[in-house]
């Protein structure tokens, strides 16, 4: 298995009085293959995924007070499968049946966040945050046909059409001398 990435990154940055501002962008290369030694019944022994991925980011912070800020963040973000994931191997040795799926896609997200951050004493903190994320070919596992010359069903990642992830998130930290009490 072999992975090569090549990326770069680009950031800029700029105050006011009560609001910062931060954003850059990350350009990803990636080259992500295998050779396998012993391709039992798959007729297609070498396999790579080579893709370029540009991954913006943006996220602003006002401060109201000095003890308050607001923060709204924007960024996207990749997730890559495994080595394990994209060679199509098939392992009969356990129920279920696995097996690698060599045309398993990486998987892009949308993220969006919003927080409310307080902090009453040094240690101190109340932030509440909501998040949505939008994910573009999620990576899941699943039943599926082995794609060689078996075609048996084996539990193996797939790509999903898409998915949702969203909610809310309070965490609260409070200490009492040197005893902290952390709730989330």
């Amino acid at each position: 298995a072999s992975e090569t990435v090549v990326a770069g990154y680009g950031m800029f940055r700029f105050d006011l009085p009560k609001l910062q501002v931060t954003g850059g962008v990350r350009v990803e290369n990636t080259d992500q293959g295998y050779t396998m030694q012993y391709p039992v019944g798959e007729p297609n022994p070498e396999g790579s995924q080579k893709y370029t991925d540009v991954l913006p980011s943006m996220q602003l912070k006002y401060s109201p007070i000095q003890k308050q800020n607001f923060r709204l963040s924007y960024f996207r973000a990749i997730n890559k499968p495994g080595f394990q994931e994209i060679v199509p191997y098939i392992d009969a040795s356990d129920e279920p049946v696995s097996a690698g799926n060599k045309n398993l896609k990486h998987a892009v997200a949308d993220n969006l966040d919003l927080r409310w951050e307080y902090f009453p004493a040094q240690l101190d903190q109340i932030m509440v945050g909501a998040f949505y994320k939008r994910l573009k070919d999620p990576i899941e596992f699943a039943f599926d046909k082995f794609m060689n010359v078996s075609q048996q069903i084996v539990y193996t990642p797939i790509n999903s059409d898409k998915a949702v992830n969203y909610g809310l998130e309070v965490d609260v930290v409070k200490y009492y001398r040197e005893w902290g009490i952390k709730g989330n």
